[in-house]
């Protein structure tokens, strides 16, 4: 029964306590202010003309914009917990006050103070109500949530209206105040003992974090935007909000006006206002529990804005159908002032809030209270000066004058969307955006900068002295060179290695200065590099060395073949090769190893069939030595013997790390090979073509992808890894259709994992396994729609899935909805939805057998079921003695050569029949 009410509702068995306890506070603050909204309007109808609205208005708008500073001192001050009952006590003690005026005061001046102060209090509670479910929800939750707890008020309402007119001939209407202060009593004791259960603590903990964080995290900004508002979604949400309120104030205003002309007795009037609000919230609550949060979720947020708007300029529409009929204008307007209190509770506020989510705690608070209270009194104040000008310039403020002054603020209203939806696809962007430095290299040119620079050449640390010596470089210092010279005497072997580098770059190293550091430097690379300096730059050096290479030491003796090597003078090149002769066909493994190395290096000289015998040398040091030079050097014709080795164990991993050197090169070099050996090779082709980025590799795996194999799910990571763009239309048409397949083939694991049977061992593997099962369809179908869309920015969502990072998937999730087509991104949330909550939401209806559910895996293609899926729900199977599953095992085999499959099948049915099954 629970869980056929939570699917009514369109919530999660997990949120459901606190939607409950939300909504029956909500329940108790709504009856009170059903009450009081009936005796405040009633009274001031009843005893004052209706040019003195106008007045209220303006009185709201000072007095709200006066309490709002108030109330965000106590919002800094006070958890949202303490908050909601504070201002619950502020709103019995502002009852008790206006009773007693009515009762002995000046009744006439409190019956204006009643009905500017029942605003007043409808707004307070409600910033505190709503700021404690904003911290409680995160924006997809919100979605469903929202209108679910912002329903508690209309049943409430409901009741108020209805018994209001039934008890005011029987206390007075003046005393049914006492109603009111009785439900806000009611909601404080409720809410006391609500807040003291474990599943509030939560809330409590984040606030004192988020002070802790605001604490150590001033804001300031030049900006005027960022300045008030502080994000630009909360200015774009308050500009919506100041220019709906225009309109509701003006709707209200006429309707009231229409009202006061037709009732002259106080009870027929207090019963009108009354069936008039009941009849509305009899509406809304069957529109908001039932349709409003699976509207805004098909619709989407942005869209969701666009229905009061569009409504209204129906209605409005209708005026000038029926132009000069004034009683089908009154019927009319009643409706449309009916429509706009429905759509008012059961749409816009609620997306106005979740608007909201994407922004940080703190920030959502601020963006409430600006938003619905600082933007509520610049409207009041338009609109009641407004109302007084034409007052005094006896102009007549007919319906139809009403409506055309609402319908310009309608076509603003929708403007104001679009500005909406860019501010809030900006939001959800930053909001899950990875957090990156950037900055551009600046130029020196002022010379005390270059004087701090020089001492922190001769006196920082390593980094400061090389990034002071690289900014020097960048000022074009004149004296760099005899800078770099003396860094060559550093005790620091990485300011040594940035000098040389630099020296050899310029062409202005000194041969003197290197020789005399060379007989007293240590470290292998350094001298290394010297002596390729010194042999590009000293002939003589050269020349020398030639005569004594075989006595030199082995790093030395490297840089002078390679230099001998790359001179092609005939002599250089005998001595050079007599002494590569000796080092390939030496005896000694480090000998072939230093060989292969110096190979690497040269440029002009090759050595196929020296490196096609090392290849096969009975050192493993030196075979692989061997192998890294084949493919660094992209020798063509060793590809075969390069793809034979993978298929030894020990080697594969070496080849294709290898074969990554060779570059985009090998996808066009591997066309000659015979198409059956290409193919044996597809998973570490696949792996490689994934690392490099280039033409060749791309046609590769597209080739790949427009056929049907096992190798699908790895070629689309591989061309998803190369940052590749559908375009033609063919590759749009196959990505399309693996985009479908994936998304399908998501849904379906959904399902399966909700009716995995009632195993007494292993359900709990198997559920983790279907969970990562439906994780990898989701990140699959998300690369290929980055890939298919050209969404770069979605690829931040890849990382989140990755980390788990739950909180900023949520506004993820909002952001696909804006970016990709509504089915594609409403299915792509169904498994977002999924994996980070996957027993939130179970579908109890239609319930298979057993059997399918063990059929629907391990008979599925590997394409749908991986390998270890399958192997962990046929161990499953007989560890449950589920004879039937086991003898589907034994009928249906499965031709896949994966071990783990093979050895579970094979282990399932030799022990069968031979011993109980063994404890996991």
């Amino acid at each position: 029964m629970k869980q056929r009410l939570f699917a009514i509702l369109n919530i999660k068995a997990s949120e459901s306590r606190q939607v409950f306890d939300l909504l029956t506070v909500q329940f108790f603050i709504g009856l009170a202010s059903a009450i009081l909204n009936i005796i405040a309007f009633t009274l001031f109808i009843y005893n004052f003309p209706i040019t003195r609205l106008p007045y209220v208005y303006l009185c709201i708008a000072f007095v709200l914009l006066f309490l709002n500073i108030i109330y965000e001192k106590l919002e800094h001050r006070f958890s949202p917990l303490q908050l909601l009952k504070v201002v619950i006590g502020i709103a019995i003690t502002l009852l008790l006050v206006l009773w007693g005026g009515l009762s002995f005061g000046n009744r006439h001046d409190f019956i204006f103070v009643l009905l500017v102060f029942n605003t007043i209090i409808y707004m307070l509670t409600g910033y505190a109500f709503w700021g404690l479910v904003s911290m409680l929800f995160n924006v997809r939750e919100s979605r469903r949530v929202f209108s679910i707890v912002g329903a508690g008020d209309i049943p409430a309402k409901l009741i108020g209206y209805m018994i209001a007119p039934l008890l005011m001939p029987l206390i007075g209407l003046g005393n049914l105040l006492w109603l009111s202060v009785a439900a806000l009593v009611t909601s404080y004791i409720l809410f006391t003992k609500m807040i003291k259960k474990k599943r509030w603590e939560t809330v409590r903990q984040r606030w004192e974090h988020q002070q802790h964080h605001d604490s150590h995290h001033q804001h300031s900004s030049n900006d005027i935007i960022n300045f008030f508002f502080q994000n630009k979604l909360i200015f774009t949400i308050s500009l919506l909000s100041i220019l709906s309120y225009n309109v509701f104030i003006l709707i209200d205003y006429t309707f009231i006006s229409q009202v006061k002309l037709k009732f002259e007795n106080i009870s027929d009037l207090a019963i009108y206002i009354a069936a008039f609000f009941a009849v509305g919230r009899l509406i809304a609550i069957l529109f908001k529990l039932i349709f409003t949060s699976r509207v805004i979720e098909r619709l989407g947020i942005i869209a969701a804005l666009f229905i009061t708007p569009v409504a209204l300029f129906v209605f409005c529409l209708l005026f000038f159908i029926f132009e000069g009929q004034s009683n089908y204008n009154v019927f009319i307007f009643g409706a449309m002032a009916l429509l706009t209190e429905v759509l008012r509770s059961t749409m816009q506020e609620p997306v106005f809030f979740i608007l909201f989510q994407p922004l940080k705690e703190q920030l959502r608070l601020k963006g409430h209270i600006i938003a619905k209270g600082y933007t509520l009194p610049p409207s009041l104040i338009v609109v009641g000066l407004s109302l007084l000008l034409l007052f005094k310039l006896g102009v007549p403020l007919t319906i139809l004058f009403t409506i055309k002054v609402i319908i310009i603020n309608l076509f603003v209203w929708v403007a104001a969307i679009f500005l909406i939806q860019n501010a809030y696809l900006s939001t959800l962007h930053s909001s899950i955006k990875k957090g990156i430095f950037n900055s551009d290299d600046k130029y020196i040119y002022d010379q005390t900068a270059i004087e701090i620079l020089i001492q922190k050449v001769n006196s920082g640390k390593t980094t400061d002295v090389i990034y002071s010596l690289d900014l020097l470089k960048k000022a074009g210092y004149a004296n760099l060179n005899n800078l770099l010279q003396a860094q060559l005497s550093s005790p620091n072997s990485e300011v040594k290695k940035y000098a040389l580098t630099q020296l050899e770059h310029s062409g202005k190293a000194n041969p003197a200065i290197l020789q005399q550091l060379l007989h007293k430097e240590t470290d292998s690379q350094i001298r290394q590099k010297i002596v390729s300096i010194l042999c590009r730059t000293d002939a003589d050096y050269l020349e020398k060395a030639a005569e004594n290479i075989a006595l030199l030491d082995a790093d030395t003796k490297k840089s002078v073949i390679i230099n001998l090597m790359n001179r092609q003078e005939f002599t250089y090149l005998l001595s050079a090769g007599n002494e590569m002769n000796k080092l390939i066909n030496s005896a000694h493994a480090a000998e072939k190893i230093q060989a292969l190395s110096i190979i690497t290096e040269l440029k002009h000289v090759q050595f196929t069939k020296v490196i096609s015998r090392l290849m096969m040398d009975d050192d493993m040091m030196v075979k692989r030595e061997a192998i890294a030079a084949a493919a660094k050097l992209k020798i063509t014709s060793l590809l075969p013997q390069l793809l034979h080795l993978a298929t030894e164990p020990t080697e594969r991993f070496l080849i294709i790390k290898s074969l990554q050197q060779y570059g985009d090169k090998l996808f066009n070099d591997i066309i000659t090979l015979p198409g059956s050996i290409v193919q044996k090779h597809y998973p570490d082709l696949i792996k490689i073509a994934a690392n490099i980025k280039g033409e060749h590799s791309r046609h590769f795996l597209q080739g790949i992808l427009h056929q049907q194999t096992e190798q699908t799910s790895k070629t689309v990571q591989a061309l998803w890894a190369q940052n590749y763009e559908a375009t033609d239309t063919g590759a749009v048409q196959r990505l399309h259709s693996l985009l479908q397949q994936y998304l399908k083939q998501g849904a379906a694991k959904i399902h399966d994992y909700q009716n995995i049977p009632a195993y007494q061992t292993g359900k709990h593997i198997i559920q983790t396994s279907l969970v990562n099962e439906v994780k990898q369809d989701l990140v699959k179908s998300l690369q290929l729609s980055i890939m298919l869309y050209h969404k770069k920015q979605l690829n931040r969502i890849l990382e989140l899935i990755d980390i788990d990072n739950q909180h900023q998937l949520f506004n993820a999730m909002e952001m696909l909805e804006l970016e990709l087509p509504k089915k594609i991104a409403k299915e792509l949330n169904q498994l977002l939805d999924f994996i980070t909550d996957p027993a939130g939401k179970i579908n109890n209806n239609s319930k298979p057998a057993a059997d399918s559910f063990f059929e629907n895996i391990y008979l599925s293609s590997t394409f749908v079921y991986n390998p270890w899926t399958k192997a962990i729900v046929m161990y499953t199977a007989w560890k449950n003695s589920r004879q039937k599953e086991v003898q589907t095992i034994q009928q249906q085999h499965i031709t896949q050569d994966h071990l783990i499959i093979t050895e579970t099948r094979n282990f399932v049915l030799d022990t069968t029949n031979q011993q109980t099954p063994c404890s996991l």
